[in-house]
């Protein structure tokens, strides 16, 4: 889906600024934005119509982790995060530190690996993801879908979703 709206020359330079400020491009920032504001809509408007279309039932969870995120060819990192919500299809992940920095390189990330350790099972998983999007706000936050894992690691998830459902 594509929205579009007109922005004055001086809004758009302010936009811009404060993108800027915060590390990101400005199609980065606006997304955030409106994501922000029409989350912030939905719940103050108790909106129950609303329907979950993914694929697969996520869990929210709290879980610490470990994510190699390859910033550049030559440069690989990995920072302490923590396991938000998870599927059997995708996760989302936050960073515990987020300087302007680490969120400048983190919205050109296409991929990253996520290690951490399954807590009804004591099981350690890696997972690699495609980045879909990332957020910011006080943490940077970042959604991504699974690929190239091995099934073993997809049904433990996959049960630890059902199992956080169910209770």
């Amino acid at each position: 889906m594509i929205i579009s709206f007109y922005l004055e020359r001086e809004e758009f330079h302010a936009l811009r600024e404060l993108a800027e400020g915060k590390g990101l491009d400005i199609n980065s920032y606006a997304k955030n934005i409106l994501n922000r504001y029409l989350s912030k809509v939905s719940k103050a408007e108790n909106v129950d119509s609303y329907h979950d279309k993914r694929a697969h039932p996520r869990a929210k969870v709290s879980i610490s982790g470990v994510s190699c995120v390859n910033i550049s060819d030559k440069e690989l990192r990995s920072y302490p995060v923590v396991v938000e919500d998870i599927s059997k299809g995708g996760i989302r992940i936050s960073f515990k530190k987020s300087s302007s920095d680490l969120v400048r390189k983190l919205s050109n990330v296409s991929s990253f690996e996520v290690v951490f350790t399954i807590p009804q099972q004591s099981q350690i998983v890696s997972l690699s993801c495609k980045c879909l999007r990332h957020y910011v706000s006080e943490n940077v936050s970042i959604v991504g879908t699974f690929e190239g894992n091995d099934d073993n690691a997809i049904t433990m998830v996959d049960s630890m979703v059902k199992d956080s459902i169910a209770h």
